[in-house]
Order: structure tokens, then C-alpha cells, then sequence
């Protein structure tokens, strides 16, 4: 063809011009039904009656402009199920605004179609794209994540009118702002203890003594929104006497935890200003592992990639604009800089030669006095 001087060129004019479909930022759920509607039945006039190729623009988390087309020609073939996958949950959220329902999860809708979807991931990934996509957050669409969380209340607890006590249950789903939580006549709470690893929320559970006037929550690991929306809430109702303490290994990895349940970039729901980082410190592990008949590995050595983390950590605290009271970002900063300085990690589990109730009850009496 006249004008193409390359083969990048040619094959760009040989491809069939597509309908431009935008998304953009919602006020309101009425808003976003109506854009997804129309959106929608004008890609189906597309490709159906009139067997025009779709380009779908958006903006990402950077407030880039995204473009996807579909069907895709030449070489990008593989990448043509994005746009069906899109369309799949653009289909489902429309779905779960009219019916103002709130019981769908990510694992709901990945096993609701498999085979398109592929992994749960790809689900996690679009709804993210259709969180810049609208400039809303998750809760927005009626889909919730699959509870992680895990609590144990000593006391009897009630959430939204659900009781806790004595028995461990899976953190409720909170769909509104305003969360009624009590703790039940005549009974007390004296603290709300965070923990890192679900292995150590199990063995302190059973020490039932101990955490008669507790509540243990744990995240497994990095926790999700409903978990840090349940410490904010309870942050917020529970008198100011009940103590919020969180326990983590003696890693860079544990010390971010600790500034998840903190902080966030943009929510502010889901932050627990009156929690207070207790341990395991690096100094603990060595202290309270003393010579005896059963010695268990403390300290181990501090990986490249540990320390690259840890260093960003530091940086990431001290320069961001966080919710993180001063006084705490030095002790968390402290703490980084002592694992870096002997290049050492340790886990939670060998503290006190693995004896938990007694490290908790130490811990308990030394808060006391």
C-alpha cells in the first residue's frame, strides 16, 4: 500500500478501525448502572449486528490511559480474553448493584466461571482495574473478599448483634461504617491482642486462664480489609482502658504488618491508631531463651533480600505522610535498624524455648506493674 514504508506500518493499516467504549470515574451507584448498561449494550450492537472490533478505554491506579481491544489481530492474540473477562465482571457487578445484594465473594465469582476466569488472581486483578476504572473502592460493587481473619473472645463480644465467646470463629463481614460492638454485662476486656501467625493464635487460645478477659485476633500473615476494619471499629468502641497490642515475628516482613494495621494510604476505616507493637524484639529472643535442657534455634541470618526490604521499610516510614504516631515510627525504625546492624531474624515461635503461656503471662504481669 502508498504510504507504509514498513511492515509495522502496513499491518497497522490493514487493521479494521474499532467503537471506542470509555469508562470513567462514578458518583453514585445509579451512575455507574447506567454507564455500565449503556457501555454495554453499545459493545453488543458492536460486535454482534454490525461485527465491529471494540477498543475499551480506561484509567488505571496511576490515572493512565489504558486502551484493550477485542478481538485482538496479528501476534496479541493470546491477550484476547482480558476483554471478555472484563465484560464477564462488568456483567456481575451491574448484576449485584440492581439486587443491592452483598453476599458475593471473589471466590463466588471465580467459580462461577473457571474456565474464563482461569485463577482467582485474574478476579482480584480486574475488580483492582475496576476500582481505578470508577475511582472506587471494592465495597462499592457488593463483592467482598473471602474471610481470612480469625477471633477469639474471652469475654462475650457482639458484633453487629453476632456474639463471640470462648470459641473461634472467622472475622464477620461489616458492611456498614457505623459497627455496633459490646462486650457483654458483667463480663470485662482488658486487652485486644493482634498476632502475626495463626500457628501462635491457636496455642494462645488454649491457655484459656490467660485469655479469659482477652480478645485474640490474628491476620495469618499480611491481613486483609475486613480484619483491620474489625481492629479500627473496635478501636473505636471499646473503652479507652482496653489495651490494643500486636505481636509479630522479629522480621522486616513483621514490622510491615505491624504498619498495615496502622495505617493506610487512603482508607481510613481500616486503621487502628491505638494499637501498640509489643514484641518479639530481637532482644526478647535472646533474653528470654536462657540455658537449659531443651535449647531451640533463635536467631537466624538476615538474606539479601531481607535487608533490601528492610531498608525500603525504613525509608517508607520515615518519608510518607502516615497515620503512625512519631514516637512509634522511631521504635519500629529502632528495632529495623537492630536486625540490619547484626543482620539477624527471629521467629515468634522460639520465644522463651518455645513456651508461649509463659512468655504471654511474663508479658501480661510486666504490663501490670
Amino acid at each position: 500500500m502508498d504510504g507504509c514504508h514498513s511492515r509495522a506500518e502496513l499491518k497497522q493499516r490493514m487493521l479494521p478501525r474499532s467503537r471506542v467504549v470509555e469508562f470513567s470515574k462514578i458518583k453514585s451507584e445509579e451512575e455507574c448502572q447506567r454507564q455500565i448498561t449503556n457501555n454495554m449494550r453499545f459493545m453488543r450492537l458492536a460486535l454482534k449486528e454490525h461485527g465491529i472490533p471494540i477498543e475499551i478505554r480506561f484509567h488505571n491506579s496511576r490515572n493512565n490511559e489504558v486502551s484493550w481491544k477485542y478481538p485482538e489481530f496479528g501476534n496479541n492474540w493470546k491477550r484476547c480474553s482480558k476483554v471478555p473477562q472484563l465484560l464477564q465482571l462488568l456483567s456481575i457487578v451491574n448484576e449485584r448493584l440492581k439486587l443491592k445484594k452483598t453476599s458475593t465473594t471473589v471466590r463466588d465469582i471465580y467459580y462461577g466461571n473457571v474456565e474464563l476466569f482461569g485463577n482467582q488472581s485474574t478476579v482480584e486483578q480486574l475488580l483492582q482495574r475496576l476500582e481505578s476504572m470508577f475511582q472506587v473502592e471494592k465495597q462499592f460493587f457488593n463483592i467482598v473478599s473471602t474471610q481470612k481473619g480469625l477471633l477469639f473472645a474471652g469475654p462475650k463480644l457482639s458484633i453487629e448483634g453476632q456474639i463471640f465467646h470462648q470459641e473461634c470463629q472467622l472475622v464477620p463481614y461489616m458492611n456498614k461504617e457505623e459497627v455496633s460492638i459490646s462486650i457483654g454485662a458483667g463480663e470485662s476486656c482488658t486487652k485486644v491482642v493482634v498476632l502475626e501467625k495463626d500457628a501462635i493464635f491457636q496455642q494462645l487460645i488454649q491457655c484459656k486462664n490467660l485469655v479469659q478477659n482477652w480478645i485474640v485476633i490474628t491476620g495469618k500473615g499480611y491481613p486483609d480489609l475486613m480484619t483491620r476494619q474489625l481492629l479500627h471499629n473496635m478501636g473505636q468502641k471499646l473503652p479507652q482502658e482496653v489495651e490494643f497490642l500486636i505481636y509479630t515475628d522479629s522480621d522486616p516482613y513483621g514490622i510491615d504488618i505491624v504498619t498495615k494495621y496502622m495505617s493506610h494510604a487512603t482508607l481510613r476505616n481500616v486503621q487502628c491508631s491505638r494499637i501498640k507493637h509489643k514484641g518479639v524484639l530481637l532482644s526478647q529472643l535472646i533474653a528470654r531463651n536462657r540455658p537449659g535442657t531443651h535449647q531451640m534455634l533463635v536467631l537466624l541470618p538476615l538474606s539479601l533480600r531481607d535487608s533490601t526490604f528492610a531498608m525500603n521499610l525504613i525509608r517508607r516510614m520515615m518519608c510518607q505522610d502516615t497515620q503512625i504516631e512519631e514516637k512509634t515510627k522511631r521504635s519500629l525504625r529502632d528495632e529495623l535498624q537492630k536486625q540490619l546492624f547484626f543482620q539477624r531474624k527471629g521467629e515468634m515461635n522460639v520465644v522463651n524455648n518455645g513456651d508461649l503461656e509463659q512468655y504471654f503471662s511474663e508479658e501480661a504481669l510486666r504490663d501490670t506493674t
